[in-house]
């Protein structure tokens, strides 16, 4: 045989693999991408994201709603059952919690033992994200009482839970090194959030919102109900609240 042909052949062979390597390569990143938004994101806001919708990873300044829901009554648990009971049972608590947020469209920012902080409007939204959060904290306030009915059911004692929603700007960004990062949102709104949740328990309600963030919903769909202000740590004015009802069933 020709050498000459044996090296054309050799070389189309090296070209092909060449191809392959680097679709296989581009294919994994993509895959990589695509695991470590879901960390965060639902499968319809990454599949918008990797369509083409802007999340900067470097850091920007957006008006956002931050949802902390945090359950109570976990640490009596943590008292009467075995380690893997407790375990099972947050789990399966936060995790209905998690669900609410992706299915509104939030953005998980992290598990925070007994409960979660999750940010909405992420990618825009009229609402500054304030309509799915107040949607996610209704759903959750359904899900929750659909646990402990079961659990009542079985003769167990009920997990309560309090949410807490605020809206203001802060600052987005992947913050950490780069072989582990995390997106997070950073700024007093966040501590602000955080802090609101506290209120619930003070209060003895399940959701509790600031009046800046009961600006942002319509009232035609949200049953909100105007509470009086109060003192936060860090903040020189007091802050208006507010909660959602439950709507009539129609």
């Amino acid at each position: 045989m020709d050498c000459k042909a044996i090296s054309i052949k050799e070389c189309k062979a090296g070209e092909s693999l060449a191809s392959v390597v680097i679709a296989l390569g581009a294919l994994f990143l993509e895959l990589d991408r695509r695991r470590g938004l879901e960390r965060f994101l639902s499968r319809e806001l990454v599949e918008r994201v990797i369509a083409g919708d802007l999340l900067r990873i470097a850091g920007e300044r957006r008006t956002v709603t931050l949802l902390f829901a945090d359950l109570r009554g976990s640490t009596t648990l943590a008292e009467q059952l075995a380690p893997e009971q407790v375990i099972a049972i947050l789990n399966t608590y936060v995790g209905e919690l998690a669900r609410c947020v992706f299915g509104n469209d939030g953005m998980l920012d992290k598990f925070l033992g007994d409960g979660v902080m999750a940010i909405f409007g992420v990618l825009p939204d009229a609402s500054c994200g304030a309509e799915p959060a107040a949607r996610a904290a209704l759903e959750m306030r359904r899900r929750i009482r659909q646990l402990n009915d079961d659990r009542r059911a079985h003769g167990h004692a009920a997990l309560e839970f309090g949410v807490a929603l605020h809206t203001g700007e802060v600052v987005l960004g992947a913050v950490g090194i780069a072989q582990r990062s995390d997106y997070t949102a950073i700024g007093d709104t966040v501590n602000t959030a955080a802090r609101l949740e506290g209120q619930c328990k003070e209060l003895g309600l399940d959701i509790v919102m600031s009046g800046h963030t009961a600006s942002y919903l319509r009232r035609s769909e949200f049953n909100v109900v105007d509470l009086a202000a109060v003192s936060i740590r860090g903040r020189q004015q007091q802050v208006p609240l507010a909660t959602l009802a439950d709507r009539p069933a129609s």
